[in-house]
């Protein structure tokens, strides 16, 4: 859901989508090698770009110096939602297999910004799914302060929050 309201305010997340998740299909699961290549042409064509790979945990320690003015948006789930979730959509898997990989990935996630001092939105999820009007404000605000970035108006335009209305509906994800 967060990668679907950046790409509604301006936000290129790649040119590969996958339309149900948002997911940039050029980026995810590369090596780090792979990915430098896609970074540093992206970083030429863009002035503001990103993507979404749930298993960043794994990759961006090593490929996160190649970035140019870094933000981080991430979205945090409850635990115990996010393994229900992975079981549904993977019924063959083994809830504590599931739970150690999550709980591997939060973890690198989490030394990573330890470590590394980058501005961040950090979200619940659930605020995302009440308030994603709020959300997308913010997010473009902190755009608009950080990198002097031109994102069109500070504040979200009436087409932005029609997207954004026809984007938020209960269900699961959507195509923009």
């Amino acid at each position: 859901m967060l990668a679907g309201l950046l790409r509604i305010i301006g936000v290129h997340m790649g040119d590969e989508i996958k339309p149900d998740k948002h997911e940039d299909r050029e980026l995810f699961r590369k090596s780090p090698k792979e990915m430098g290549e896609i970074i540093w042409r992206r970083n030429t064509k863009h002035e503001v770009w990103g993507w979404k790979d749930p298993w960043i945990g794994r990759t961006i320690g090593q490929v996160h110096k190649l970035l140019i003015n870094p933000v981080f948006f991430m979205t945090n789930r409850d635990p115990e939602g996010a393994i229900q979730s992975d079981l549904r959509r993977n019924p063959n898997a083994r809830r504590p297999y599931v739970e150690k990989r999550n709980k591997g990935l939060a973890n690198q996630i989490s030394a990573f910004l330890a470590e590394w001092d980058y501005p961040r939105w950090e979200v619940k999820y659930r605020m995302l799914c009440l308030d994603p009007i709020a959300q997308m404000l913010g997010m473009k605000a902190l755009l608009h302060m950080i990198g002097n970035v031109d994102m069109g108006s500070p504040g979200v335009t009436e087409a932005e929050l029609q997207r954004c209305r026809e984007f938020i509906q209960p269900g699961g994800y959507r195509s923009l």
